[in-house]
């Protein structure tokens, strides 16, 4: 299945919310990687220069059987 993550990211690279479209996959499932995302942003984002007050972006992951 495929997830697909809108994120929006303040000035200072505090994550300001984690919102997904639509799958097929389970709520469990979602909230696993959106926590993921939101612990991995939060350790490594830091601010450069003079960053637009928000900026966002999407992450998309995909998951396969191995």
């Amino acid at each position: 299945g495929t997830i697909v993550f809108d994120v929006v990211i303040n000035d200072s690279g505090d994550v300001i919310s984690i919102r997904n479209r639509a799958t097929p996959l389970s709520p469990s499932v979602v909230n696993y990687y959106r926590e993921q995302i939101r612990s991995k942003l939060k350790s490594t984002l830091e601010a450069e220069g003079t960053p637009p007050s928000r900026s966002q972006g999407t992450i998309t992951i995909r998951i396969t059987r191995g």
